[in-house]
């Protein structure tokens, strides 16, 4: 999946959280060929997650990205992630927001998630009727469950990550490298 364009915004995929997400759809497919009834796939930790990821991805960033709940602060104010909801409240996905000013609103679409992803058509799922653009996303990395004060904690690892500069400082960059 190289991009989508959800309400306007430009959505890319920065080939680790690229990697992540493949790796979590491959897990999914083999606990769908192993679990055959529906009700237990579609309570499984990982299909629940993978749904969360793709309602987080279509739904909760483009709806507004430029939130003040979403961006860091400190030496990552230049970044903005999405916190958890419910059983997955201690995860969290990172992303950066193009500098375009945004002039124009759009409506948030409403389709819901499908209660089952049968065949994983996440691809299909995600694609959405294009608007005027707005502004461009990256979609960065997916931070485990948080455990404050933990040398693992996702966010001193992302910083480590920012710091190391496998993320760009601009988003031209990050474009780039996600349509590689």
């Amino acid at each position: 999946m190289s991009s989508i364009i959800i309400n306007g915004w430009h959505i890319y995929f920065h080939p680790i959280f690229a990697k992540q997400r493949q790796q979590l759809v491959d897990e999914v497919k083999k606990i769908k060929s192993r679990i055959s009834d529906t009700q237990e796939y579609n309570n499984h930790e990982k299909v629940k997650l993978l749904k969360h990821l793709t309602t987080w991805i279509r739904e909760k960033i483009p709806s507004n990205p430029l939130d003040t709940r979403f961006t860091l602060k400190d030496s990552l104010s230049g970044y903005c992630r999405l916190k958890g909801m419910g059983d997955f409240s201690r995860y969290r996905l990172f992303f950066k927001v193009g500098e375009e000013l945004i002039t124009k609103k759009s409506s948030q679409d409403s389709s819901e998630l499908p209660q089952d992803i049968q065949g994983l058509e996440i691809e299909d799922y995600l694609e959405s009727s294009t608007h005027e653009k707005q502004g461009d996303i990256v979609i960065l990395w997916l931070g485990w469950p948080r455990k404050k004060g933990d040398k693992k904690d996702c966010y001193e690892v992302f910083k480590k990550m920012v710091d190391r500069g496998e993320f760009p400082d601009s988003i031209e960059e990050l474009i780039a490298e996600s349509e590689t």
